[in-house]
């Protein structure tokens, strides 16, 4: 069957470059962290691979690591960039800005837990991961509603990336969340054609290997 593409939206869903906290192995959710050196270096080197797709805008978390990202495209390819809540990472309450061991010593093995079945968890003044998938959603729901262009950024999180893709393909979070590691200023690619999304690349990171 023949699908009909009267107007084809392509999404570039990109995870912010590393932060401080990333290197440092510490858990972020709302925190603010900024882009470490390494971590501005992987956006320069995604410019090239998105100059070629002639994208018309960027959406971006307002959260630094992701904004700061933003604003590097913006700068090299010069087009506009709005932030949009919807995109920011979970809120992870009482773990932010904690190792993996002081979360397993002070929460007793919850880290170790989490990483069995994040759905279960319930973290001290954390969102719940069900506020978490209906509130990536209806970001995304209200980008593609509200959006003209046709070849648009978003700058966001692993998690968001995670809520999303399992929606799109009726699959499970958790799942998802823990079996795919999407790389920092990685790309992942989704075209919606007439209200349906289609994923053509899934944590692309070979610009990051180019010469």
């Amino acid at each position: 069957m023949m699908l009909r593409r009267d107007f084809v939206m392509r999404f570039y869903l990109i995870r912010h470059g590393q932060s401080t906290w990333n290197k440092e192995n510490r858990v972020q959710g709302h925190s603010n962290p900024p882009l470490s050196e390494k971590g501005r270096g992987q956006i320069e080197k995604l410019i090239p691979r998105l100059k070629r797709e002639k994208i018309e805008k960027i959406i971006a978390s307002p959260l630094i690591r992701a904004y700061e990202s933003a604003q590097m495209l913006v700068k090299g390819l010069g087009i506009p960039c709005h932030t949009q809540k919807g995109l920011m990472e979970i809120h992870l309450g009482s773990w932010e800005g904690k190792t993996p061991d002081e979360v397993n010593r002070l929460y007793n093995n919850g880290y170790q837990k989490w990483l069995k079945g994040p759905s279960k968890m319930k973290i001290p003044k954390a969102e719940t991961i069900v506020e978490f998938r209906q509130r990536a959603v209806k970001a995304f729901t209200e980008i593609v509603a509200s959006e003209t262009k046709e070849r648009v950024v978003l700058v966001t999180h692993g998690g968001i990336l995670a809520a999303l893709i399992s929606h799109w393909l009726n699959a499970d979070f958790d799942k998802i969340l823990l079996n795919i590691f999407f790389e920092n200023s990685s790309l992942t690619i989704a075209e919606v054609i007439n209200g349906q999304v289609y994923l053509t690349d899934i944590n692309d990171t070979c610009h990051l290997h180019d010469p």
